[in-house]
């Protein structure tokens, strides 16, 4: 969800995230209050949000936060820092959770109970008194959460939920409340693999990944770095032979390539088509992105290169997509699981850059980075290149008993046009004919998928001018028959 939903959570949280989102608890952290001096905005009550499992409890101006199923209850020491950004409806029972400029609110309803789970109050976890490690009990909290709040099982597993349920019982039946780590680690690996979904993981306490159902890379690079000897650490050969080659290969194109703090690089060539290579899209960009777009806005055209991003905040997305909008329109629209869809809607930014625009997509852009072409296909000067994006948008943290972390995909995005590209990705209107990145190009310092998107743009750019052209004669010769008629 992204924003995915953790993005917006750890924001607010002020916990840091980065491209493949931290989760939003630590683990290692007693649970924590807030008062009303230090900003609460909820009057007393149980909020619960809709859709996401989350439950703030506001007691005499103090707020404890929860996650809840409706058989698992734990509590959660960040997420009751949301409701400082909160407005309450008039009649005190509904709020909304408002962050960013782009995305829509998310929904609290206020109950006098604790409803589910939570009324029996929460089971201990690590950090707390009273814990004591249960292995199943940590299983249950991960399958119930999975129960309720995974948006498309049909899409990742032949059998659907029902495949879902037989498999959770015969990996629970594996276990006991005694199983160790490496048993229960096993049954979520058995679990979650399947799903192939990049937005689907657990993680340590101290954010390490112990299962991820979709590596980032590894799917289309993994077997290249299996099958060479000189580096052992898999994210050092990401760095050294996928990302820099790319970087660097590109800025060969370039008359001089401009590399930004936050990893946003850009250029034009020589036949004046700007260039912008995103490796994520972090909420802190905007500045940035704005500046570069204000360099290259004499282009004739531009190339924006996404191939390779794990993702960030769907707001600045939506953001960058506001940089090419002539007027306001829909981006997408998405849904919680049992709640009602949300439109999400982009305003024009002050400065908008009116050339053609060719972006390069691929199986390896992810999350908030598919968010952007999802938004961008809608605009008529908008040309998608490359291959299907990885199709995982969105992301819902969770915690376990033990102070792992888990992630789940917990929202349907659909175009405009109510196409659902979960699991398969958006596709790209041109393909290039060789596969992503492949080692011969990076060798070679080529790069065919960049040379075919600079062609396609300054082919675009020229369409655009000899259309402007012949508006222009077309006016002319109009205003000429007006003069020879009133003569």
């Amino acid at each position: 969800m992204k924003i995915s939903f953790i993005n917006t959570l750890i924001l607010l949280a002020v916990v840091s995230g980065t491209a493949t989102s931290q989760p939003l608890r630590n683990a290692a952290a007693r649970p924590t209050r807030r008062t009303q001096e230090e900003g609460l905005a909820l009057p007393d009550g149980i909020w619960t949000f809709r859709g996401y499992g989350y439950t703030i409890s506001v007691t005499n101006g103090t707020a404890t936060a929860f996650e809840e199923t409706d058989t698992t209850c734990i509590t959660n020491p960040n997420l009751h820092m949301l409701i400082s950004s909160s407005q309450v409806e008039e009649n005190g029972n509904v709020a909304k959770l408002t962050a960013y400029r782009f995305v829509p609110y998310f929904v609290l309803d206020k109950t006098d109970s604790f409803q589910a789970a939570c009324a029996n109050g929460p089971t201990p976890t690590v950090d707390e008194d009273g814990y004591t490690r249960d292995a199943l009990e940590i299983f249950d909290v991960l399958d119930q959460t999975f129960v309720e709040h995974f948006a498309h099982f049909e899409n990742h597993l032949e059998g659907g939920m029902s495949e879902w349920v037989m498999k959770t019982m015969e990996e629970r039946n594996k276990l006991i409340s005694d199983s160790a780590d490496e048993e229960l680690l096993s049954a979520f690996d058995s679990l979650l693999v399947p799903l192939d979904d990049y937005h689907t993981w657990v993680k340590d306490e101290n954010n390490d990944f112990l299962v991820w159902s979709h590596p980032f890379l590894a799917s289309t690079f993994q077997n290249e770095f299996e099958q060479q000897n000189d580096l052992n650490d898999w994210e050092m050969y990401q760095q050294d032979n996928i990302i820099s080659p790319w970087r660097e290969n590109a800025g060969s194109y370039m008359t001089s390539l401009t590399l930004e703090e936050s990893g946003l690089a850009w250029g034009k060539t020589t036949e004046n088509i700007g260039y912008m290579w995103l490796q994520t899209v972090p909420n802190a960009f905007a500045p940035e992105f704005e500046g570069a777009l204000v360099a290259l806005n004499d282009t004739d055209a531009l190339v924006i290169d996404i191939r390779i991003n794990a993702g960030g905040s769907d707001e600045t997305a939506l953001l960058i997509a506001s940089y090419f909008a002539s007027k306001p329109f829909l981006a997408f629209t998405k849904q919680a699981v049992g709640e009602d869809v949300v439109e999400v809607n982009v305003q024009p930014s002050e400065k908008v850059y009116n050339g053609p625009v060719v972006m390069i997509i691929s199986r390896e852009t992810y999350s908030a980075a598919e968010t952007l072409p999802l938004a961008m296909m809608q605009l008529p000067q908008v040309t998608l290149l490359g291959r299907n994006t990885g199709g995982s948008y969105s992301e819902l943290p969770k915690t376990l008993p033990n102070g792992w972390a888990f992630s789940l995909f917990a929202e349907v995005y659909l175009s405009p046009d109510g196409v659902d590209y979960d699991h398969v990705g958006i596709p790209p209107e041109i393909l290039p004919e060789v596969e992503l990145l492949p080692l011969s190009e990076r060798e070679g310092g080529t790069d065919s998928w960049l040379e075919l998107a600079l062609t396609t743009a300054e082919e675009s750019a020229n369409a655009t001018s000899d259309t402007v052209a012949v508006h222009a004669s077309l006016l002319w010769l109009t205003l000429l028959l007006l003069f020879v008629v009133v003569v």
